[in-house]
């Protein structure tokens, strides 16, 4: 979406991943602060765990750089513009799903920094909490972010004592991990386990079963970004832009009734 916004409006991209690494993530932010670029547009997880990148993206700010966030909350700096999508509200959506089919325990396979998801993990708790059901750390598992990683986290949860009948994953590649390993343990999704992912990946409806999951319009969300910057290098002056949005949950038939308790534990 930024990518296809910036070449319609005559501007090249220059592209940097920094993979969830926080000393390359610096070294980027060094790297742009030498170039001459006409708007950054940035992920707010690295800039929110380095303080060098802090420093830099405020001399940025100071020397009048266009700076567009992509982020799940906004930046505190109000020169700063944002997009936001987070997935509160799709993950209280979740939640309430599961816990209407008769899901007590839910576990969370959480593969990425805590700054990244707590828009996830926040309302997984506070959902739990409000029906009245523990919070149990048994049932949060940290991982990284590849499908192996979720497989490994699914199997922890699963060989626990008494298992989680749902598996909230907080990307769809985690919950793919998770589908595989509840197949090589013999349980069938959704009747033995029900099954959640986030971001609506194209393989997700492709799955079997399909993947309940939430989407974000990622090509909506760099396009809106690009609209920001552009606004902000035509006119300076414009108070702070501020963009929501909105995530949708979507139910597809990897999750399903809880099973009846005791029948599921082998």
């Amino acid at each position: 979406g930024v990518e296809q916004a910036a070449r319609a409006a005559g501007y090249r991209l220059l592209l940097s991943s920094m993979d969830l690494n926080a000393q390359y993530g610096e070294d980027v932010f060094k790297d742009l602060s030498g170039r001459r670029i006409d708007a950054l547009i940035v992920m707010g997880a690295i800039v929110d765990q380095s303080p060098t990148a802090q420093e830099i993206l405020a001399r940025s700010l100071q020397r009048g750089l266009p700076i567009v966030e992509l982020s799940d909350r906004p930046q505190q700096d109000p020169r700063v513009d944002c997009v936001l999508a987070d997935y509160r509200a799709a993950t209280t959506a979740a939640m309430v799903h599961l816990l209407e089919l008769g899901h007590l325990r839910i576990g969370l396979v959480f593969g990425a920094p805590l700054e990244m998801g707590v828009d996830r993990l926040t309302p997984y708790r506070t959902s739990l909490a409000a029906a009245g059901l523990p919070v149990a750390p048994e049932l949060i598992v940290d991982c990284g972010p590849t499908i192996e990683d979720g497989y490994q986290a699914a199997r922890q949860l699963l060989a626990l004592p008494e298992r989680p009948t749902a598996i909230l994953a907080i990307n769809d590649l985690l919950a793919i991990g998770v589908l595989r390993a509840a197949g090589d343990l013999g349980l069938h999704v959704p009747a033995d386990l029900s099954v959640v992912g986030f971001d609506d990946i194209d393989v997700a409806r492709y799955l079997a079963p399909r993947l309940t999951t939430s989407a974000k319009d990622a090509v909506h969300l760099g396009r809106e970004a690009v609209r920001l910057a552009l606004q902000r290098i035509q006119n300076p002056a414009l108070p702070r832009q501020v963009v929501h949005v909105p995530t949708q949950f979507v139910v597809r038939e990897s999750t399903g009734p809880a099973p009846e308790t005791g029948a599921n534990q082998k």
